[in-house]
């Protein structure tokens, strides 16, 4: 009698226990939640400012006088370009050691990855 009297109470304790620790951990998870969303909103804030800055100098007067003026004379904005140019000796010089550059990059991601504990070492909220 005094076995299954103890042993529903451990079992009950062990329970409620389990329950406040999940209720503690769904809390800290929603609390991340809650971050994440805020910083999407801060983010999703900053940008409305910015295309209302941008919407409010397209309509400004100044700004339409330009565009008129410029579409009246027949102004255009040229597009900025550069030109390079290489010789042939250049060129497969700058091949050779691109095609090192990534053999390198290549041996080193690899073996970065067969010694990376990163993986296992990474908590996760």
């Amino acid at each position: 009698m005094k076995v299954t009297k103890f042993l529903s109470f451990v079992f009950i304790f062990t329970s409620l226990t389990l329950i406040y620790v999940w209720q503690n951990i769904h809390q800290i998870e929603l609390s991340y939640q809650i971050l994440e969303r805020e910083k999407v909103i801060a983010k999703l804030q900053d940008q409305n400012r910015i295309l209302e800055y941008n919407v409010a100098q397209l309509k400004s007067p100044a700004y339409l006088e330009r565009k008129i003026l410029a579409k009246h004379m027949g102004l255009k904005y040229t597009q900025p370009t550069v030109m390079i140019s290489r010789s042939e000796k250049e060129k497969q010089n700058y091949l050779n050691y691109t095609r090192k550059f990534f053999l390198w990059q290549k041996i080193n991601s690899l073996i970065s990855k067969l010694f990376s504990l990163r993986s296992e070492a990474e908590a996760k909220p």
